[in-house]
């Protein structure tokens, strides 16, 4: 929500219902189907390794400890120095990269000589964006309350397989948005206020599968019509939805405009605010819609949110529809957090849909750590993050046309709307980390990482929450949830067209599968496979094999080293892409560890040859149940282990 004045009493975008490859990676021409996998910006090649060794009183030389334990393990290792705690630090010419140091410094530890085995790391100084305008975006700084957004970069700069939702005006085509938006969804179904010319469909309203802004200004003529009986007053259209947006996925680190919070998350846009206001049925449609729950009329939504945002609302409390949609869309599993604005009334009173169980209520403070004078407050309030105002506005993207778009730009705005998309984007990036934690988790991590309210603020954790968002807290204490191993989330798509599914968790293949440019005919399943980025002492590698034209046109992911050798050996015209893809835990005889979830493979069982890979037992059963064939171990026909709840 918006500080903006609109109509009297009624602040911000409310009113009373809510206002406010499968086969393969598919060229263009379907000839070669194949994609070298591109470099991980992130791996750190070579790295050395830190080891320090237990007392055994034996008088020897540093040098001469390294060269016994490398005798005893059977790893070569070259002593470069000792450390001023003790610990030395030794190279392998077996260590390639940070996946090869994770592994060598695993096997090291399991000798039984030594204390502790790590690998080296790059040190970088914390990462700041090329925006033009960053150095205006005081929220994003690293100053006591602020996000310090550079120091969560250093962590994280997010992933294209998750998804953010922003249920708002829409979108307009910013250059600076160019990219991140998958096809989102116009749910606002009252022909007064869509305003985008949009027909009476089978349903008997107007919505329909465009997204876009087409401006939200009411003019005289419309208070003389539809709107006359509303609050409604003269203005020039908002462009609130690509403003928050902006917020969230600004293009960064691109020497334009601004910088968004999150640099790679995919935003689904859904437009539930029309001319002067929007209606709350439509939102609580578009909360079902926007987490994958089937809405009546309306076609699946084949990308659901991992995070939605709602920055709207309207004093009064949670209607019941309205908390069943949130009830249901958290229920759903896909959907980890809904974030709402706290509202603009300067108000401790009940307000929607921020007040409604589950949501994350944001409340919005000043660059100085209070309060903003416009933002709602109370026990019902989470956490606060900064929403501009006073002097430090909230610097965001924006179009300059005042009924149509007209031209890309920027502007300084306020408002809890924009407090926010700070909580999203922060979200986005903490399942970036950490993709298997659960809306509960979020929760506690994010309020409970939370800095606190500096001496003399007009905030307490009484009226604005636990304290002010801290990104850089939030992000690395998720990571901390995985133990130090490095999450990825495999996200799969499904080609109708040719019956094939695939997976990634490359941010390239998934920003191209989802534009559908390059590679048609592709779309999000809805389902995914958290897995490990890096080796550990339990997880084996996957490989990913690419099966040309002819034998497939397919890719096949292997779940261990003989797996995949084996594979190549006996089909000499396949190809070898990833030896180590990414990590799963291996099964034993069919049976997952506790803390662990079965992997199921089937096999299409055609000359095209395909596989599909699921955690789930039900779309293994439904996949049997077509005619393909059930690969794996044991009685439940397991093929691997992934990282989450369950074990059998």
């Amino acid at each position: 929500m918006e500080t903006a004045a609109r109509s009297p009493g009624r602040p911000g975008y409310c009113r009373h219902a809510l206002l406010a490859l499968l086969p393969a990676l598919m060229t263009a021409s379907l000839v070669d189907a194949r994609v070298e996998p591109a470099p991980d910006p992130a791996a750190d090649p070579a790295p050395r390794l830190v080891v320090k060794l237990r007392p055994d009183g034996a008088p020897y030389t540093a040098s001469a400890r390294i060269a016994r334990l490398s005798a005893a393990t059977g790893v070569p290792l070259a002593y470069v120095r000792t450390l001023a705690m003790g610990a030395h630090l030794v190279s392998s010419p077996l260590v390639a990269d940070g996946a090869g140091a994770e592994a060598i410094a695993a096997r090291l530890a399991e000798s039984g000589v030594v204390e502790y085995a790590e690998r080296t790391r790059r040190l970088r100084a914390a990462r700041v964006p090329s925006d033009l305008l960053f150095g205006q975006q005081f929220y994003l700084q690293s100053t006591p309350t602020a996000l310090h957004a550079p120091q969560a970069w250093d962590v994280t700069t997010g992933s294209a397989a998750i998804v953010v939702a922003v249920l708002d005006t829409g979108y307009t085509e910013h250059v600076d948005l160019a990219g991140r938006l998958l096809p989102g969804y116009d749910f606002v179904a009252p022909a007064h206020l869509s305003n985008d010319g949009s027909p009476l469909n089978a349903q008997g309203n107007h919505r329909d599968a465009d997204a876009r802004d087409p401006g939200d200004w009411v003019s005289i003529e419309d208070l003389a019509g539809p709107l006359g009986a509303t609050e409604c007053q003269v203005r020039a259209s908002s462009w609130h939805g690509t403003s928050v947006i902006g917020a969230i996925a600004a293009a960064t680190d691109n020497g334009n405009y601004v910088a968004g919070l999150d640099w790679k998350a995919r935003v689904l846009p859904v437009r539930v605010l029309g001319k002067c206001y929007g209606e709350d049925p439509d939102t609580a449609d578009a909360i079902m819609w926007a987490a994958g729950v089937p809405v009546p009329g309306i076609a699946p939504n084949p990308s659901p949110a991992h995070v939605i945002n709602l920055s709207l609302g309207d004093p009064g409390p949670c209607p019941r529809f309205m908390q069943e949609a949130v009830t249901a869309a958290l229920a759903h599993g896909v959907t980890r957090a809904i974030v709402a604005a706290a509202g603009n009334q300067n108000s401790g009173g009940d307000h929607f849909p921020s007040g409604c169980e589950g949501v994350l209520s944001v409340a919005a403070t000043l660059a100085s750590g209070s309060r903003a004078t416009y933002s709602n407050y109370g026990p019902r309030i989470d956490l606060a993050a900064p929403g501009g105002g006073g002097s430090s506005g909230f610097l965001t993207l924006i179009d300059l046309g005042p009924t149509t778009p007209l031209a890309d730009s920027v502007s300084f705005r306020s408002g809890t709307s924009f407090a926010a998309p700070l909580v999203s984007g922060t979200v986005a990036l903490m399942l970036a980390v950490a993709p298997g934690l659960s809306a509960a988790q979020v929760r506690d991590l994010i309020k409970g990482t939370a800095q606190p309210f500096p001496a003399g603020s007009t905030c307490t954790t009484a009226t604005c929450g636990t304290g002010i968002l801290d990104a850089n807290a939030a992000v690395r204490a998720a990571q901390a949830t995985t133990g130090g191993h490095a999450r990825v989330l495999l996200v799969e798509y499904y080609n109708a067209a040719l019956d094939h599914y695939f997976l990634t968790w490359k941010d390239d293949e998934i920003v191209r599968l989802d534009e559908a440019v390059t590679l048609k005919g592709w779309q999000r399943t809805g389902l995914a496979i958290e897995a490990l980025r890096d080796a550990t002492t339990q997880a084996s590698p996957v490989c990913r094999i690419y099966i040309p034209p002819g034998l497939g046109d397919s890719h096949f992911f292997g779940r261990d080293g003989d797996e995949c050798a084996g594979t190549l050996a006996a089909h000499p015209g396949f190809v070898a892409e990833d030896a180590t893809f990414f990590h799963l835990y291996v099964a034993n005889a069919g049976a997952c560890a506790s803390g662990s979830r079965p992997v199921y493979r089937v096999f299409s069982n055609r000359a095209d040859a395909n596989h599909r890979y699921t955690t789930e037992r039900a779309v293994r059963d439904a996949m049997v149940a077509r005619g393909w064939l059930a690969e794996g171990d044991g009685p439940d026909r397991v093929v691997m282990c992934a990282p989450g709840a369950g074990g059998s």
